[in-house]
């Protein structure tokens, strides 16, 4: 309690209890207006008690209606439990009564069908008692009906004389069968086969007409191998030929009889007999072959003349083209082969697909796949074609070596005396001889349907162009591009490292014809890199388009991107291509045209650009133009227009961008050193444009870009004020961005340091008024 002997104390006090009174008064207030509301819900809670004093009554009989359902329940669920049992035991004893019916009925017809040599009515007696529980029938009889007799037997005695019929039946089809097959009656090999399963002996019904398969199989191939000896080795492919196809017409035609009454997922039994009569007689085929082409004898020889060098006698070597016959004989019989793979993997795959809602006590599915993956990757079919391949590589590696070091021998640009390059024919012979040679390789590769024989060759032909055709490009382009005396009339010059390299080659020793032929086969080799990158953009583009087409499997992540990184690796080459084009250009660029650059800059820094209005006034009679400036574009169009009908598109637009670069480079350096007034920025201004005009009309491709930088330095160089580059930057005068007209936006190609450097060129611009502008 506070104090309250102060007047203070007394009014505070007197405050607080007045405050709270008001808040009393407030919630009183609030209570009596939902008095109303309140007394309605009493009147309602009053009127409905009646109601509530029957609920316990009601729930009680309610409760009582729920037991006495719930009993019911239990009840009707006993009946129907007992009714079910029933049910099953009347199902039961009406499939023992049937077994029973059938058993005399098998016991009665089993013995006339065999008399009558019916086998399919006796097979399907036989079944029938065989799906019969033996079992179930003995210990469900009662002795009353075990002791009954059936048609003159019991049960015991027609159990023991159907025993007996299965027995000899078993033992007459596979006679049967097998007179059938001696006597080479096919409709009867065929009509006991069917009865195999019906006996419950599927396996050794599959495994006895599988071997009667092989036996049709070897024997015409017997006779053909009896003439083999007298026939063309060519004859080999024809034979394997038809042996593959004779097994698929097998197992074409007999895929249905399998399917129909063995059930689909059995082929996969009889290719594997197959495939060991196939194995047979292919290695048969296949090693004679390789006797009477002499393979072992070739790859030695190929293999001795690949370790010869070059100054060994070549008259020993192995000549690429009499090896072309046995190259494509080995990829016929590698596609013959690939196919025929290809072929059971398809139709075992297919049929054991459709087995999946089968029962096979045997082997799953994915088994099943992985045993037909087994059998092809480990046939002896297989091994042999590796082993072919494993030559075929070597050989055709080596002759396309062999036939591009001859093409490129044989370059007609370097045995030509007078060699010349005319817009129709800016390459030279080695270029298409060597990718026909290339093209050809994997043309015939991609025949063969083998992907590891297909990234093998593409490897080879990638280390082939990279060390044979791009090796002798490269020598070619390291010699340096001859300066000659006289270029369509302008005087040539070179740079130190090029006066060096040309010494080095002896190029001054010689003639002005060798000279000139010296500069052909450069500009020719620069060609022939251009274009060799259009080829091989061009190569694997059709490889793409062919592995599609052909029957090369690339189904697997793994054989994608194998496949994709040997084309990697063939696309590769452009990049190693280009770097020598780049420095072809280059050597072009400081054999003709660097000195000339040089010494219109030396004329244009050694001149004062603070200009009058009649200096500026003089040049009007060269079009805008000093002497000097005209000098140069008469020079670089003499130069250019030459290289324009010498180079291709490509490499001359190359000249163009070195050029572009250097001369833009250099002058900025140059102008960086110089001062200027305002009629000498309008000069330098005039002269930049004509430039770039100039070289903009003799080339398809835009060079501007080149001279951004160039073209920003001589606007700021030719300003009226200071103040101007505000308006050019479009820039406020605090030095933000001036964002309202965005139309008038300016690319800055100049840090506002350089802007600054660039204005104190000008000798008419304070010090201090370029330290104000805020940029």
């Amino acid at each position: 309690m506070a104090d309250l002997s102060k007047m203070e104390s007394i009014i505070d006090a007197y405050r607080l209890v007045c405050d709270e009174e008001r808040s009393l008064e407030a919630d009183i207030k609030k209570m009596l207006e939902n008095d109303v509301k309140f007394t309605e819900e009493m009147k309602n809670i009053c009127r409905r008690m009646p109601n509530f004093q029957m609920l316990p009554s009601d729930a009680k009989q309610l409760s009582n209606n729920i037991h006495f359902t719930s009993n019911r329940a239990s009840d009707v669920s006993f009946k129907i439990k007992q009714l079910d049992s029933v049910k099953t035991r009347v199902s039961q004893c009406l499939q023992r009564v049937g077994d029973i019916l059938d058993l005399k009925y098998c016991t009665q017809n089993i013995e006339e069908a065999l008399n009558n040599e019916d086998y399919e009515v006796a097979a399907a007696n036989i079944h029938r008692f065989l799906s019969i529980d033996e079992s179930a029938i003995r210990n469900s009889a009662n002795g009353a009906i075990n002791g009954q007799v059936l048609g003159g037997s019991s049960l015991e005695e027609a159990f023991i004389k159907l025993h007996e019929a299965e027995d000899k039946l078993k033992t007459l089809v596979m006679r049967k069968f097998d007179e059938a097959v001696v006597e080479k009656d096919v409709a009867s090999v065929e009509r006991f086969f069917k009865i195999f399963p019906l006996l419950k002996q599927k396996d050794d019904g599959l495994r006895k007409f599988s071997n009667y398969l092989c036996q049709q199989l070897s024997q015409p191939n017997a006779t053909e191998s009896k003439s083999a000896g007298l026939s063309e080795v060519s004859d080999h492919i024809g034979q394997l030929t038809n042996l593959f196809e004779s097994i698929a017409k097998m197992i074409d035609v007999h895929t249905p009889l399998f399917e129909t009454y063995y059930g689909p997922g059995n082929i996969i039994y009889c290719v594997e007999v197959l495939q060991r009569e196939c194995d047979r007689q292919t290695k048969k085929i296949l090693e004679d072959f390789v006797a009477k082409k002499n393979l072992s004898g070739v790859v030695s020889s190929v293999q001795k003349s690949s370790k010869s060098t070059a100054t060994a006698n070549s008259i020993n070597k192995v000549d690429p083209r009499e090896i072309v016959g046995l190259l494509n004989d080995l990829m016929k019989i590698n596609s013959r082969s690939e196919t025929y793979f290809k072929f059971i993997r398809e139709r075992t795959k297919k049929d054991i697909d459709s087995s999946i809602n089968e029962d096979d006590d045997n082997l799953s599915v994915e088994e099943k796949l992985k045993k037909v993956d087994s059998l092809i990757r480990n046939c002896t079919l297989s091994h042999m074609i590796q082993e072919l391949n494993g030559a075929y590589v070597l050989l055709e590696e080596y002759f396309a070596r062999e036939s591009c070091l001859k093409a490129i021998q044989g370059d007609d640009i370097e045995t030509s005396a007078t060699p010349t390059l005319t817009p129709g024919s800016l390459t030279s012979s080695m270029l298409d001889d060597v990718f026909f040679i290339v093209k050809q390789s994997i043309t015939r590769a991609l025949t063969s349907g083998n992907l590891d024989v297909l990234c093998a060759t593409i490897n080879h032909t990638v280390n082939i162009l990279e060390s044979a055709f791009c090796d002798s490009l490269s020598e070619r382009v390291k010699h340096g591009f001859p300066n000659i005396g006289s270029i369509s009339g302008a005087l040539g010059s070179l740079d130190l490292s090029q006066a060096y390299n040309a010494l080095q080659t002896g190029r001054y020793l010689q003639t002005y014809g060798d000279i000139e032929k010296a500069k052909i086969v450069f500009l020719c080799s620069l060609n022939n890199l251009d274009t060799a990158c259009d080829y091989i953009k061009s190569l694997k583009t059709t490889i793409k388009d062919q592995v599609v087409k052909s029957s090369i499997i690339v189904e697997k992540p793994v054989q994608k991107d194998k496949l994709e990184s040997c084309l990697n690796d063939l696309f590769g080459l452009i990049a190693r291509f280009q770097s020598l084009i780049n420095s072809g250009c280059q050597q072009i660029f400081a054999s003709l045209i660097k000195g000339r650059i040089k010494s219109w800059l030396d004329s244009f820094s050694s001149e004062s650009q603070l200009l009058s209005e009649d200096d500026v006034m003089k040049y009007e009679i060269t079009d805008g133009l000093r002497p000097y400036t005209q000098t140069l574009m008469i020079n670089l169009d003499s130069i250019l227009k030459s290289m324009k009908t010498m180079l291709t598109s490509n490499n001359y637009k190359n000249l163009i961008n070195i050029t572009s670069t250097e001369l833009s480079q250099r002058l900025e350096t140059v102008v960086l050193k110089c001062s200027f007034n305002k009629l000498g920025g309008y000069q330098l201004d005039r002269e930049i444009r004509a430039i770039i005009n100039y070289i903009s009309s003799v080339t398809n491709w835009p060079i501007r870009d080149k001279f951004s930088r160039l073209k920003q330095i001589a606007i700021v160089l030719n300003f009226e004020s200071i103040t101007d580059v505000l308006d050019y930057f479009n820039l406020n005068a605090d030095g933000s961005r001036n964002n309202s007209s965005p139309s008038n936006m300016v690319t800055l190609w100049l840090t506002p340091n350089e802007v600054r450097q660039i204005l104190k060129l000008r000798v008419d611009f304070a010090s201090e008024d370029i330290r104000k502008i805020k940029l």
